[in-house]
């Protein structure tokens, strides 16, 4: 997905106008509800914190209400189409997964289904890790579409969440801090709404801090276990970020514990990294067996593969730049183009000022908002009960961030729950001052809320414009599953291409698929494919003209004359 600093500040901008009437009209209505109905407030505030001392109600509201809501929209938001390459990457993992498979054999026409983060050789297979794949794959086979393991995460992330909050916060701003989360990160953000992965390793992490909070307190192997679970599960993710949080997580319980003596510091590491250590031997064991499945080595990775046949992924920034790919298709060689130019500006230290405020813009727009930065602000300004902890983790994740070119703010799912104790911290700082404080906490809760019920009307006017573009494959393949049979559909590009616009998507097993989407590349390795799949009724699209609509196939040299 190609990045651009105006793009992103474009971005920016619309966020601060949408959200600043908003804010504005939160922080008017709480200057007036404090000002003439602060008894009323105290009073609604005693409810709920009554409220909140009921554990297992406030759980089972935080981890079904959001599940139920988005169900409730589907009328008006449907479920999500991939967009994203690393979405149809992740839906062939779990397609391969459903299967009973961990890799698919390469097709006898692989050349005509080459496409961007997939492998045909040795295998036909996902170059990204087994998590965010298997989720979906859950969902495919336990619902029928891997949509619903999406909800599943959530579902799991909320609960985990509220089980960390627990450790950290009272009860009210536990319940309040899963109320953001809500607000801020589900319903209408972008963990729910595709296949690109957030839920999971948010999951994992808040279990991961949720535990090292608990055996801080009394280091038991019951949190240690729990903690090495969550590393376990974060793996299958984001391992990159994994070896970080685990290094950080040791560090701090060495140096909590230091003052408890050698015999105790002793034991508790032993509790601490005894089923670490276990976890992530078997963590690597799966990694290992994945390996070996998909790429005929166990010590080589699917992306390694990737990076030697298409020279994409990219590296981190110390490595040695990638080759450039040999491949007949053009918007294959412009994403290795574009990820280079990447590679060289996250590289340069001149770079630097304008590489660090597109990242931090990035993670303010989905984490923070405008809503939550007068809170964010507080924190970071006033030291926050949860102390040095909590922001050092951040720091920590940021800096290990930047050694890779790049940044979506999924990346950093797994500290969710830290930026959450971030944002109440901040919260319960304004609220426990003056009126003017209190006035500025309640506003943001309201502003946050106000925007919710404005994309929710936007919603209701718009419909599934909202969130499903008309023209995608998984558009023309769903109209042409209505139509009876199979099909083989050639696309064609033109030269101007957007590389991000990828057409060419098949499930694991392409035979057996309805809708094959395949590439021409010569009249007669084209005509050795038309017999292949002889059975099936052949388009031709082509995605750069309007409208995309499939038409019945004639080859090119048909077309000519030639």
């Amino acid at each position: 997905m190609e990045r651009s600093n105006p793009v992103l500040l474009e971005a920016l901008l619309q966020a601060c106008i949408a959200d600043a009437p908003c804010l504005v009209a939160g922080l008017l209505i709480a200057w007036v509800l404090l000002r003439r109905q602060p008894g009323g407030i105290d009073r609604l505030l005693a409810h709920l914190r009554a409220l909140a001392e009921r554990p297992v109600l406030i759980c089972s509201l935080v981890v079904l209400f959001p599940i139920a809501l988005r169900l409730v929209l589907l009328p008006w938001s449907p479920i999500p189409h991939p967009v994203v390459h690393d979405e149809f990457s992740h839906l062939l993992v779990a397609d391969t997964l459903a299967s009973g498979r961990m890799a698919n054999p390469t097709h006898p026409f692989w050349e005509h289904f080459e496409t961007i983060y997939i492998l045909h050789h040795p295998t036909y297979s996902s170059i990204y890790p087994l998590g965010q794949g298997a989720m979906l794959a859950f969902g495919q086979v336990v619902f029928g579409h891997p949509w619903f393991g999406v909800l599943v995460g959530i579902a799991v992330f909320n609960l985990a969440l509220f089980w960390m909050l627990r450790a950290l916060l009272p009860p009210g701003w536990t319940a309040l801090g899963c109320l953001v989360a809500v607000l801020q990160f589900e319903i209408f953000g972008y963990w729910i709404n595709s296949y690109w992965g957030g839920a999971l390793a948010a999951a994992a992490g808040s279990f991961f801090f949720g535990a090292l909070a608990r055996f801080l307190k009394f280091p038991r192997y019951l949190w240690g276990l729990i903690a090495a679970l969550a590393v376990f599960g974060l793996w299958h993710t984001r391992p990159f970020e994994t070896v970080w949080m685990t290094f950080g997580g040791t560090a701090l319980v060495i140096w909590r514990l230091r003052v408890r003596g050698f015999h105790q510091l002793f034991t508790s590491l032993l509790a601490f990294l005894v089923p670490l250590c276990c976890c992530l031997g078997f963590a690597l064991s799966v990694t290992i067996w994945h390996n070996y499945r998909v790429t005929g080595q166990a010590l080589t990775l699917p992306y390694q593969v990737s990076r030697k046949q298409y020279g994409v992924p990219v590296g981190l920034i110390w490595e040695k730049e990638n080759e450039a790919p040999s491949t007949r298709f053009k918007n294959i060689e412009d994403s290795y183009r574009w990820q280079k130019r990447q590679f060289d500006r996250a590289a340069s230290p001149r770079n630097l000022p304008g590489e660090w405020s597109h990242r931090l813009a990035q993670l303010w727009l989905v984490y923070v908002s405008l809503s939550l930065t007068i809170p964010c602000v507080v924190a970071l300004l006033v030291r926050p009960k949860v102390g040095f902890p909590v922001t050092g983790f951040l720091l920590l994740a940021l800096i290990a961030s930047a050694l890779y070119p790049f940044l979506f703010p999924h990346y950093l799912a797994g500290y969710t729950c830290l930026i959450l104790i971030l944002l109440v911290s901040g919260l319960r700082r304004l609220w426990e001052g003056g009126r003017i404080k209190r006035v500025l906490a309640l506003g943001s809760i309201l502003a946050l809320v106000i925007t919710a019920a404005a994309q929710l009307s936007f919603l209701f006017r718009r419909g599934a414009e909202m969130r499903r573009p008309h023209d995608t494959t998984w558009t023309v393949a769903e109209q042409l599953q209505k139509t009876p049979g199979k099909h083989l559909v050639f696309v064609r590009y033109s030269p101007a291409h957007d590389f991000n616009k990828e057409w060419v998507y098949n499930r694991a097993n392409i035979d057996e698929s309805r809708v094959v989407w395949a590439r021409e590349i010569s009249p007669a390795k084209d005509q050795a494919l038309l017999k292949y799949f002889r059975d099936r009724k052949v388009w031709v699209l082509e995605p750069d003209t309007s409208p995309v609509v499939p038409r019945p196939y004639f080859s090119r040299t048909r077309q000519t004359g030639s």
